[in-house]
This record gives structure tokens, C-alpha cells and sequence, in this order.
């Protein structure tokens, strides 16, 4: 599946195509569509209020639209869910009457679906893709019990535009050394029986990927699985995390940080579980490793542990929502 940014360039566009079409159409009417033929007839009214519609509406959205997404500002997203149900609503009834339309020939209907299908189909996705967002922003970014300490300004405070994905910070020149340290070794034995266990989760579910090889699982290869890299590559991964504006795209970047900052943080949960374990101070970028792993490996009871003691902490605001765009 592509990334959200990769969606959003397509999105984007699709809205700056969409401005010169829709214009071409509203003011030239085209000879061989059926329905700017029958415009002005009295039953077809319907679509005489889907062209004002979309002149009043959507033209104006075209051009917030292509402004929000070339900034990457998520306050258009609910704007854009609304238009993209508004648009892929009105087009589907354009569809339905035209495929319901007698005497229509094969070859005209065929450039006819061409024509609408396109239109119909972007906007359904833009209406899925943006309501999914705004759903993970609600579910996962500000919980209740965050709600609740910051309420009345919890809009203020946490609106749509500042619900940006949490950056964590780039690797530190002492993890980036640790991390070197570790790449060619596996796992340290440890008595410790949750590490234990989100290792063997995590080992298992590595080890299902096609990528994963064979032979024993060491930490620089998992950071390469994860990040569906080639072998051999950790040491470019660990220098992409300590410069992560090299990475093009700002997901995978944040995704590749978290990604090698679990590792670190499972390794040493293994060689000193005393000091890792469960402790009540961990930072922001701990939480989101811990997150990261509790979700790889899909162990559920500690994972309703980590997510319930990562909401309860001063980590509120971003853990959750940031483990699972990744």
C-alpha cells in the first residue's frame, strides 16, 4: 500500500487536473454527454443542483485542497473527506443514469465510463483515506482521559492543525554507536520473561517476511527487515536515522527512527532488564520503541499494558497515533 504522502501527491493532483475540467465543463457543455445535453430539462434538475453544487463547492475546495496538501496541513482533511463523500455521491448518480440511459451505443457509453469512472473513484478513495485519518486522530491521538485534564481548551490546544505525527528526534551519536555495537550479534540471554517473550513474538514474526532469510536473526538484520532494506545495508540505515532529512519521505523516516530505536530498546531490555523494565520515567521516544514492538509482534497482553501505561503517562499526546501510521 502506498504511503500517506504518497497518496497525498496523488490527491493533489487529481484536484489540479480537476480545476480546468470541471471549468471546461461547466462553461462548455459537452456534445456528447446525455446529461449537459438534457441540462435544462425539467426532470433533470437534479443535475442542474450537482453543477451549482460543484461550482459553489467543490471549485473553491479544488483550490484549498491543492494549498493544504502542498503544505502538508492536516486541517484540510476533514474538508476534503466531506468532498470527496459530496463528489463520489453526485458522480455515482451520474453513472447510474447514464448506464440506464436508452439508445446509448457501446462506443459512446465506453468513453462515457471513461470519462466518470476516474471522477468517481478518487474522490470515493480521498472520502475513505481522510475519514480513516480523522478516525485514528480521534481514537488515538487525544484519549479521553487526555481530554479530560485538558479540558475546556482541549481544542485549542490539540486542534486538527497542531495533530501533526509525532517527529521523534534523530538518533543520538551514542545510540547510533550502540546500535553499531550490536548489528552483527543476536540476542543476549536474559531471564526476563517479557523480554523473553516479545523476543520470541518479534523473531517469529520477522521471520515469516519473505526478506528474512536464514540463519540467525541479528539486530542489524531486523533493522533491515523492517525498514525492507537489503542485507547488508544497516550501517546506511543508522546513518540515515542520525540525518533523517535525507530520507524523502517524512513516514518512512519516522518509521525507520522508531524502528532502530526498538531495537536498542529491546537489546537492552534483554542484557538489563532491571534497568528497562517497566520503568516510570521513560521518555516519549521510549514509549513510541516500546509501542513500536508491542505492535511488530502483536503480543497482546503486553501490548494492552504498554498502550494503557503510555496513555496514563506524560506521553499522552503522541505514542499511540505515532506507533500506528508506522
Amino acid at each position: 500500500m502506498l504511503s500517506a504522502a504518497a497518496r497525498d501527491r496523488i490527491y493533489l493532483a487529481f484536484l489540479a487536473i480537476h480545476i480546468p475540467a470541471t471549468l471546461l465543463v461547466v462553461l462548455f457543455a459537452a456534445r456528447d454527454d446525455p446529461l449537459l445535453q438534457n441540462a435544462n430539462a425539467a426532470m433533470f434538475a437534479w443535475f442542474q443542483s450537482f453543477i451549482i453544487l460543484e461550482v459553489l463547492f467543490q471549485v473553491p475546495v479544488f483550490f484549498l485542497g491543492v494549498r493544504g496538501l502542498w503544505k502538508r496541513d492536516a486541517s484540510i482533511w476533514p474538508l476534503l473527506a466531506i468532498y470527496g463523500a459530496s463528489s463520489s455521491t453526485t458522480t455515482f448518480a451520474c453513472l447510474a443514469t447514464v448506464l440506464t440511459m436508452p439508445g446509448i451505443k457501446t462506443e459512446h457509453l465506453v468513453k462515457l465510463l471513461a470519462s466518470y469512472v476516474p471522477f468517481f473513484l478518487v474522490p470515493l478513495a480521498m472520502a475513505v483515506d481522510y475519514g480513516m485519518r480523522l478516525t485514528l486522530l480521534t481514537l488515538h491521538f487525544c484519549s479521553m482521559e487526555h481530554q479530560k485534564l485538558v479540558w475546556p481548551g482541549h481544542k485549542l490546544v490539540c486542534g486538527l492543525d497542531r495533530a501533526s505525527p509525532y517527529t521523534p528526534p534523530s538518533l543520538t551519536n551514542e545510540e547510533a554507536t550502540y546500535l553499531t555495537s550490536i548489528a552483527d550479534s543476536c540476542r543476549s540471554e536474559s531471564n526476563d520473561s517479557d523480554g523473553q517473550a516479545l523476543w520470541e513474538c518479534w523473531r517469529k514474526c520477522l521471520a515469516m517476511r519473505p526478506d528474512s532469510g536464514k540463519g540467525k536473526l541479528t539486530w542489524g538484520h531486523m533493522l533491515e527487515i523492517l525498514a525492507s532494506a537489503k542485507d547488508g545495508t544497516y550501517k546506511k540505515l543508522i546513518k540515515a536515522c542520525q540525518k533523517p532529512e535525507t530520507v524523502p519521505d517524512p513516514d518512512r523516516a519516522r518509521a525507520l527512527i522508531t524502528y532502530a530505536r526498538a531495537i536498542i530498546f529491546l537489546s537492552k531490555r534483554l542484557s538489563n532488564p532491571r534497568e528497562a523494565k517497566r520503568n516510570p520515567n521513560m521518555s516519549v521516544t521510549d514509549w513510541a520503541a516500546y509501542v513500536s514492538v508491542i505492535l511488530q509482534t502483536g503480543h497482546s497482553a503486553l501490548g494492552v499494558q504498554a498502550i494503557s501505561r503510555a496513555l496514563l503517562s506524560s506521553t499522552l499526546h503522541h505514542v499511540t497515533v505515532f506507533a500506528t501510521i508506522n
